[in-house]
């Protein structure tokens, strides 16, 4: 069968890994480490070292216990299922196994040769099963993320007509210039905002009058216009009022030093 998964065997004891290897090796990849401390530096020099999804140990090593190694593997390469095989039935050990290097499973020498062998098979169908949950959840978290970029870029759009929409509803549409609508909605704040500066200058006693202070109106009649539209038409009007109103904005802006036109 073709070898799809990769499976760590760590133990101190040669004859152990011989037959561990020899019970798996036909089936899987094999990479045989003889402490903890060199499967730990082994596996922090792989360039891939989630490929490896199972990791058998044996528990009482020298230099680094099994559970030792597995809690620093938990950090490393915490997909990869993790199996601990020893000879000595420690309760304590248990316990902190699961709890601190999250085991898959305790197995206890000697082993039986068939029980062996599905238990690595449950445990690389374990790790199977987790990388196609975090690929679901992967896939399902992009679907959101895409979701909420066309939501979060429509509601942009939807505000962009909204205002352009209520732009257009407050302004005149052949001059340019705000119509009546306008003053009705922002009048009053702009009068609230006027008497709030000028309120804060005597308050502050500042020999400075605030920019904003003063709120000035123009009324402006254009004489003669409605002979402009009974002699020469509508359309001549038209062009009439928008020359006015350019001449208007372009006086309002001029704030230059000087005599103005």
């Amino acid at each position: 069968p073709t070898k799809k998964h990769t499976v760590m065997i760590v133990d101190d004891e040669p004859v152990n890994l011989l037959l561990f290897s020899g019970l798996l090796s036909k089936y899987y990849k094999i990479i045989e480490a003889e402490n903890g401390e060199i499967a730990l530096n082994y596996i922090t020099k792989m360039k891939h070292p989630e490929d490896i999804a199972l990791v058998i140990s044996d528990q009482r090593m020298p230099k680094m216990t099994g559970i030792e190694l597995f809690k620093h593997l938990s950090q490393l390469i915490p997909e990869t299922v993790r199996i601990i095989v020893t000879g000595y039935m420690d309760y304590d050990a248990v316990i902190a196994s699961i709890n601190d290097a999250q085991i898959y499973r305790f197995m206890t020498k000697p082993i039986e040769r068939e029980d062996f062998i599905l238990t690595v098979q449950r445990a690389i169908e374990h790790y199977e099963t987790k990388l196609e949950l975090n690929h679901y959840i992967n896939k399902l978290e992009t679907k959101v993320d895409d979701r909420t970029t066309r939501l979060e870029r429509k509601n942009i759009e939807l505000k962009a007509a909204y205002e352009a929409l209520k732009h257009q509803s407050v302004t005149d549409q052949l001059t340019g210039f705000f119509n009546r609508h306008y003053i009705n909605e922002y009048i009053d704040r702009d009068i609230d905002q006027s008497l709030r500066a000028y309120n804060n200058w005597l308050l502050n006693k500042s020999d400075t009058i605030p920019a904003d202070a003063d709120l000035t109106f123009f009324l402006i009649d254009i004489d003669n216009f409605k002979s402009v539209n009974d002699t020469y038409g509508h359309s001549a009007g038209d062009k009439v009022l928008t020359q006015i109103c350019r001449i208007i904005r372009s006086w309002l802006l001029y704030t230059s030093p000087g005599p103005r036109d």
